[in-house]
């Protein structure tokens, strides 16, 4: 979980927000784990992922998935040994989300 909360892109965050609130997560019964940063916002989750996406893929990262308009696209990069995927969301349109999130066991 450590590689995944030193990846440079959860530093990243869009003009005016503060620093956010980091979280991690782990699920061993689901296989999960997560790290990545919650922050005050109010604007959509496009407006941070055009900001987010260019330093992902400088980076290393790779888009996965293009979305539908109403999720991020999915980019995927291999950290630690693990298949890591980094999302950009807000749920609630007021909490911008940026998220790295692995299964440990591959």
């Amino acid at each position: 979980m450590d590689a995944l909360e030193a990846e440079p892109v959860l530093k990243v965050r869009p003009e005016g927000v503060g620093a956010g609130r980091p979280y991690r997560t782990c699920d061993d019964e689901f296989r999960y784990m997560g790290v990545g940063r919650r922050y005050a916002y109010g604007r959509s989750w496009q407006e941070a992922y055009r900001v987010i996406e260019p330093v992902a893929l400088r980076d290393g990262w790779r888009v996965a998935s293009v979305g539908d308009g109403s999720l991020s696209p999915r980019l995927v990069k291999e950290v630690g040994g693990v298949t890591a995927h980094l999302s950009v969301d807000s749920p609630d349109g007021e909490t911008l989300w940026v998220a790295i999130d692995a299964d440990p066991l591959g």
